[in-house]
């Protein structure tokens, strides 16, 4: 059966002589939270015009994944609330464009990290070494590494390693974030660029988007 990431992991594979752009998404929790994505997310990124896009887990339904696939190739990775989506997608994927290897994982880790995160979480807040140290262990040799899972945007140097999580597009517990999404450019001489960019204009009642 031909896996998910099987066209995005081709593209990138032959790809030479340009810059390659990726958009970044994550944690769309659609159904199990909202009907259907941010009003203003597809549209954001068919604007930018991505040569792919990457979702970092907790998609819920493979079909936001082919709204996604209809604007560029799509990478994704399983998230703790991808029930239905299990054994379609991998826990984490790791791919090499342009002599950079980048690396991608939802961030909940095993059920161990999961609980503890939890714990830590009600007790003392959002930690966010809890995720880099766990993901810097995990992919060593990765400049670049993705995650979701905290509902919280990330864009940071650590090292020669950038830890970049996109946010969600819906459940944000850290305000200061908002909902967000990213941008990466990777060019034929190793630079890396990340940026994050916000989604504005809507708001939830419920499971439902209200314009505001």
């Amino acid at each position: 059966m031909k896996r998910w990431n099987d066209c995005f992991l081709s593209l990138v594979n032959g790809w030479e002589g340009s810059p390659f752009r990726m958009a970044v998404v994550g944690d769309t929790h659609v159904p199990d939270r909202m009907r259907k994505l941010h009003p203003q997310l597809l549209e954001e990124i068919d604007r930018q015009k991505p040569d792919g896009i990457v979702h970092t887990g907790d998609c819920s339904t493979t079909a936001v994944l082919h709204q996604f696939a209809e604007i560029a190739p799509v990478l994704a990775v399983r998230g703790n609330r991808d029930w239905f989506v299990e054994g379609q997608l991998p826990s984490s994927e790791s791919f090499e464009i342009l002599g950079q290897r980048i690396s991608c994982t939802h961030g909940h880790g095993n059920l161990f990290h999961y609980l503890i995160e939890k714990v830590k979480y009600f007790t003392i807040g959002y930690q966010q070494d809890h995720y880099t140290e766990m993901l810097r262990q995990k992919f060593p040799g990765s400049r670049l590494i993705i995650f979701g899972h905290s509902h919280t945007c990330l864009n940071e140097w650590s090292g020669c390693q950038l830890f970049f999580n996109p946010g969600s597009s819906v459940h944000v517990p850290n305000p200061r974030c908002g909902r967000t999404y990213g941008m990466v450019e990777i060019t034929p001489g190793g630079t890396i660029d990340a940026i994050l960019y916000p989604l504005t204009g809507w708001k939830r009642n419920g499971r439902e988007w209200v314009q505001v």
